[in-house]
């Protein structure tokens, strides 16, 4: 007879930094979710402002432009806001 037992295992990770060498990475790797917070909220700020705002031309084009280089820096980056 064959044993099914299902076991939870979970996975963990451990990051190290030899401060104050590495405060730099350390920063960012305590304050990163933070960061894409602040990069999402820009993202859905640009796209409310083209979608409800009352631009002028020159301004939808603006904001249309910044929202394309956030775009384009964040894929070039593989950096995913949706995850």
């Amino acid at each position: 007879m064959m044993d099914y037992t299902i076991t939870n295992k979970y996975m963990k990770a451990k990051l190290e930094f030899n401060l104050p060498e590495e405060q730099a990475e350390h920063y960012c790797a305590i304050k990163g979710a933070d960061m894409l917070n602040v990069l999402f909220q820009l993202r859905i700020k640009l796209r409310g402002m083209l979608k409800y705002d009352e631009l002028t031309n020159e301004q939808y084009e603006i904001v249309e432009n910044i929202q394309e280089y956030l775009m384009d820096i964040l894929n070039e980056n593989d950096v995913n806001l949706d995850k």
